[in-house]
């Protein structure tokens, strides 16, 4: 007899492989890719929770900057239609016209 170090079972030696010994090798095999194919999934699945974590984070950054930005647009538009009244009444009541170089 000797000894499979991967069946784990004693098997006679023959020249002829037996049912028994395809059985006995098919459910190893089996064994050890189903739990190769899991592992993999395994690791897959943290990967992709940790994609979604980053994507959450990234989405949440996004909005930020978007707020501050619609922040900002809404002030320039309050900013630029003051400066556009201050121009006004200074050539009102200044006779002063202000404007910029290349306009």
């Amino acid at each position: 007899m000797c000894y499979n170090v991967n069946m784990k079972k004693k098997v006679q030696k023959s020249k002829y492989v037996t049912k028994e010994d395809l059985d006995v090798a098919l459910d190893h095999y089996q064994k050890v890719i189903l739990d190769a194919v899991s592992k993999g999934f395994e690791e897959m699945k943290k990967e992709q929770s940790e994609i979604r974590k980053s994507i959450n984070h990234l989405t949440t950054t996004l909005d930020g900057f978007l707020k501050r930005m619609t922040d900002m647009e809404g002030e320039f538009v309050i900013l630029k239609a003051e400066v556009a009244m201050m121009k006004r009444i200074f050539k009102e009541k200044l006779g002063v016209e202000i404007s910029l170089q290349g306009r």
